[in-house]
């Protein structure tokens, strides 16, 4: 008797914002403002990040503690507060008071905001935000920050909406184009998707994260060689991209390179040895190869790591019967079907087990 084999492709996309550093619109590049630097804060954006973009930009405003709080407030790191504390010397000041004061307003929502927004109260965070645009309406930072919250409050079609303002705002936002090209995915819109991510890389070659998530929409478009070409540039960039070294290794294996595969699960378990799924995709793989013995004892891992891991179940059944332990065997496909009771190749290899055993 031969069973269907179940494999879950674990992608790993992660929710996490990576930032771009956005090139000015016009050759010169704009100095940041308070606005720009804590409304990217407030959008999800590292510290990290933040700092590196401080750093190529420079900034025209006199770096104050009170403002330094409320950068704290909105998360900031000491990498970002040292930066801005270093670039502050040589800042340029504005003259324009009634600017300064419409800016210390818009400040204080977007200080708010993020702080809620880090506490999960995602609809008072919106408030906040809107508060802010209200003062700000052209401001494609905001529109940013605002697409971020709402996108993390499972309002997937208004961030759609607010980081199309921002692009449409200023084009040369590759931070914007990105996070749109990931709402996008998540509405299952890939050849948008594709588009913009296209335009962030058109913006900045050299960003890992994008070339990741083109890879991710290129395979779910089927298109394999692309993904492939694209992961392996973000590894260039990022060697030690754990998630992506797992997504390399899902499309090698859909092309017949096992072996490949392979390496690249190993890679990812030496970066993060306590991925459940990742164990599950090695074992799946050395399934492939016909090591039976490998495959158990890496399900084996990945249900000490997750007991609920309905792949690793299911896998380990498939390989437990045919390895001649058909007890054992039933025991893991019962504990798949109980997790997966809905899913029809499991319900119909439980199923079935059942049946030839009381033969």
């Amino acid at each position: 008797m031969r069973f269907r084999s179940l494999f879950f492709l674990i992608l790993l996309l992660g929710g996490a914002v990576r930032f771009a550093t956005p090139q000015a619109r016009a050759g010169a590049r704009r100095l940041l403002d308070k606005v720009d630097v804590l409304a990217l804060l407030a959008g999800g954006v590292s510290s990290t990040r933040v700092a590196m973009l401080v750093r190529e930009r420079g900034i025209d405003f006199e770096v104050t503690e009170d403002y330094l709080e409320i950068l704290r407030g909105a998360g900031a790191e000491e990498v970002l507060i040292g930066t801005l504390r270093t670039q502050g010397e040589a800042r340029v000041l504005k003259p324009d008071l009634g600017l300064e004061r419409r800016e210390q307003s818009v400040e204080q929502h977007l200080g708010r905001g993020a702080e809620l927004s880090r506490s999960k109260a995602y609809p008072e965070a919106e408030r906040e935000y809107r508060a802010a645009l209200r003062l700000e309406p052209e401001n494609a930072a905001l529109h940013f920050a605002l697409g971020y919250v709402l996108g993390e409050g499972a309002q997937g079609d208004k961030a759609i909406i607010e980081y199309r303002e921002a692009v449409r705002l200023d084009p040369d936002f590759a931070q914007a184009h990105y996070n749109l090209g990931l709402a996008l995915q998540n509405k299952a819109d890939v050849k948008g998707a594709v588009a913009e991510y296209h335009e962030v890389l058109r913006l900045q070659p050299d960003f890992p994260d994008a070339h990741k998530n083109l890879g991710n929409a290129l395979r779910d478009q089927g298109d394999l060689d692309g993904a492939e070409k694209e992961y392996r540039e973000a590894l260039r960039l990022k060697s030690d991209d754990a998630d992506t070294h797992n997504n390399l290794g899902v499309v090698l294996r859909q092309k017949g390179d096992v072996d490949g595969a392979i390496g690249e699960y190993r890679e990812v378990l030496r970066l993060k040895p306590e991925s459940a799924q990742v164990h599950n995709n090695l074992g799946y793989a050395l399934y492939e190869k016909h090591d039976l013995e490998g495959a158990i004892a890496e399900y084996h891992k990945a249900l000490a790591l997750d007991p609920k891991l309905v792949a690793a179940h299911y896998n380990l059944g498939i390989s437990l019967f045919e390895k001649g332990e058909a007890a054992a065997a039933l025991e893991e496909l019962r504990a798949a079907y109980l997790l997966a009771p809905d899913n029809p190749t499991i319900r119909d290899t439980y199923e079935k087990f059942v049946r030839e055993l009381k033969r």
